[in-house]
């Protein structure tokens, strides 16, 4: 698997913690589990087939690929889901596997993000 450079992982890592505290901020609970979501574009079916098995066989959930257009290029999305605590480690070490399966497939890593559900005070203000 192609080895990612100490700029991308800084990268990766900078977004992850930004996710994160969005998510803090919108009310997520450090500790709880989420079910995390991975956006992946592959430049083949064969390509983004390959990655989502060898994903699956890591434990992520693997959707049924799909072809679509992401950046203005005809493609394949790659969309994977995994219960994870949202804590910098946790997400680091999922996004930093991912991002290697892309490169190791020439696909493009597009992020994650999780559904935080309200709580039930928000439920509350937004019934009003």
């Amino acid at each position: 698997m192609p080895k990612l450079t100490e700029e991308e992982i800084a990268q990766q890592r900078a977004a992850n913690a930004r996710v994160i505290e969005l998510m803090m901020e919108c009310g997520a609970e450090p500790g709880k589990t989420y079910n995390i979501e991975h956006f992946i574009y592959a430049p083949d079916a064969a390509s983004a087939q390959a990655l989502s098995d060898e994903a699956a066989a890591a434990g992520y959930t693997a959707f049924p690929i799909s072809h679509n257009t992401f950046q203005g290029a005809d493609n394949w999305r790659v969309f994977l889901t995994r219960d994870a605590v949202a804590q910098e480690q946790a997400v680091d070490d999922s996004a930093i596997f991912l991002l290697s399966l892309c490169n190791k497939y020439n696909a493009i890593y597009d992020g994650w993000g999780a559904g935080i559900p309200p709580d039930e005070e928000t439920e509350a203000a937004e019934e009003d």
